[in-house]
């Protein structure tokens, strides 16, 4: 009975122990900073909806290359495809009061910078980046992750 015992309290500790350690979902923060922001986003999905038609998803492996974006702490935006840049603008964050949501704002007009970065809202959950520009049940979702 007393090895019974010790062998059930070691179980329960043990499955207890493993469940402490199991990770958490992480808060989606909408008020996004740019110190949020700095340092490079690898692209891993785009998100296309249409009224009427549904939703299409693109990945990098769809196009055949890479894309990146890099947000720098002198407001500058600098997108990477294939590891080469291929742009660099200005940037903006603005917030939306009602929603307590960041929007960002690149000052553009290259055509290459559109696709990958939407208006926004903006959401961050751990190392994941959401660009959604959905509006009025339509648009372009673009997600990110933090490289190193």
């Amino acid at each position: 009975m007393k090895y019974f015992l010790l062998l059930s309290f070691s179980i329960l500790g043990f499955t207890s122990s493993q469940n402490s350690c199991t990770p958490k979902e992480q808060a989606v923060i909408t008020n996004v900073t740019k110190e949020d922001l700095l340092g490079k986003w690898q692209w891993v999905l785009s998100r296309q909806e249409r009224r009427g038609s549904g939703t299409t998803e693109t990945t990098p492996g769809d196009l055949g290359k890479t894309m990146q974006i890099e947000f720098l702490g002198d407001e500058k935006l600098q997108v990477f495809h294939d590891g080469k840049m291929v742009t660099s603008n200005t940037y903006e964050l603005t917030g939306v009061d009602t929603d307590n949501q960041t929007m960002l704002r690149v000052e553009t007009t290259d055509p290459d910078i559109n696709p990958n970065c939407e208006s926004g809202p903006l959401y961050l959950q751990g190392k994941r980046l959401t660009i959604s520009g959905g509006f009025n049940d339509a648009g372009s979702t673009q997600i990110f992750e933090k490289m190193h």
